[in-house]
């Protein structure tokens, strides 16, 4: 019963921390969406809205939609608040949304880190992988006298770091006596 509730405290705090994560920038970016909804409609200044002009090929292999009124294009976040088509090109009129840009960059890294994507997290990993190697050591013994075809193979519980008696020799001369029979 205490192995079941401290397997399921364990995997608690595992999933928690990424679930509280993800649900905290899933609510940042509803925020900000209806922030930038709330700026286009009172009207914005034409100044601080990008001019961007793609072709119909571009618009369906360059940009990263999300819906039909946001884009990503070359790691920003757009929100369309005009559009124009002449011919074979698209005129859109934007509003550069950079913190749902960082929020989506955040997450991605985020993400990334979960699944150990980098190579430093790999680094880490192996390291942690051989050090937990170094304190279990696979132990072959052979019993000839029952076969030749006989190992019995034993997880060793204790590493011995450096192994000086591997190719010690016996000792030239015996230890000394003790007189005190005390002990």
């Amino acid at each position: 019963m205490k192995s079941s509730v401290f397997i399921l405290f364990c995997l608690i705090c595992l999933i928690i921390p990424p679930l509280v994560t993800s649900t905290s920038i899933h609510y940042q970016k509803k925020k900000i969406k209806s922030d930038v909804k709330k700026m286009i409609l009172s009207g914005l200044d034409k100044n601080e809205l990008e001019h961007l002009k793609f072709s119909q090929k571009e618009i369906n292999t360059v940009l990263k939609w999300e819906h039909s009124q946001e884009f990503e294009y070359k790691g920003m976040m757009f929100d369309i608040v005009q559009t124009e088509i002449k011919g074979d090109s698209v005129f859109y009129l934007c509003w550069p949304d950079y913190e749902e840009a960082t929020l989506k960059k955040r997450q991605k890294q985020i993400v990334s880190l979960l699944m150990s994507n980098d190579s430093h997290s790999k680094k880490s990993r192996k390291k942690l992988q051989d050090y937990f190697k170094q304190l279990f050591v696979n132990t072959t013994y052979s019993y000839p006298e029952y076969g030749s075809g006989i190992n019995i193979k034993k997880q060793s519980e204790f590493v011995l770091v450096n192994d000086y008696h591997q190719n010690s020799e016996k000792p030239k001369v015996p230890p000394p006596e003790s007189n005190n029979y005390n002990i």
